[in-house]
C-alpha cells in the first residue's frame, strides 16, 4: 500500500481522538459533534489497521499475501489459475487468480514480485508451471544453500 495510507490514518486518528476529548469534555457540545468525532477517530484506526494488516511475499514456489481485512493466503504457483497484466492510470496491475479463488491484484512496480513475474515468464515459455525442482532465475542449488555454502 502506498506510505500516504497510515499518514492519513494516523492524522484521522489523532485528530479524532482530540476532537473526542473536546466533545465529550463539554457538557453542552451537540451530539452531532460527538458522532464526527467518533467516526473520524475510528475512521483513522480502519486506515491504520488495513495498512498494518496487508502485505505481499513473492517466494521462489509460491507467493502468500494477506488481505486488508487480515485474511492469509498463500498459493503455489502450480495453482494459479488466471493471471493478467493490465494498464491502470499508467500503472502496471497484475492480477492472479488461483483455483482456490484466491485473488491479489497489485501495482507491479510498487512492489517486488521478481519471484512471480520470473514463474511466468516461464510459464509462458514451457506452458507449465515451475516444479520445486525447476531452478527459476539464480544458479542451482541456490535454494538449497542460500548462504553460499
Amino acid at each position: 500500500m502506498p506510505k500516504v495510507v497510515p499518514f492519513i490514518g494516523w492524522l484521522f486518528f489523532v485528530f479524532g481522538l482530540l476532537m473526542s476529548l473536546v466533545s465529550f469534555a463539554y457538557a453542552p457540545s451537540p451530539l452531532g459533534a460527538r458522532i464526527t468525532a467518533v467516526a473520524i477517530f475510528l475512521g483513522g484506526l480502519a486506515f491504520v489497521l488495513m495498512y498494518r494488516n496487508w502485505y505481499v511475499a513473492p517466494r521462489a514456489h509460491e507467493v502468500a499475501f494477506r488481505t486488508v481485512l487480515g485474511k492469509e493466503h498463500v498459493v503455489p504457483y502450480s495453482d494459479i489459475a488466471h493471471y493478467r497484466v493490465q494498464v491502470m492510470k499508467g500503472q502496471p496491475i497484475l492480477t492472479v487468480k488461483s483455483v482456490n479463488g484466491a485473488k491479489l491484484s497489485l501495482n507491479i512496480r510498487t512492489f517486488d514480485v521478481t519471484p512471480l513475474m520470473a514463474a511466468i515468464d516461464f510459464h509462458k515459455v514451457t506452458g507449465r508451471w515451475p516444479a520445486r525442482t525447476d531452478v527459476v532465475g539464480g544458479s542451482p542449488g541456490a535454494e538449497k544453500y542460500p548462504s553460499g555454502n
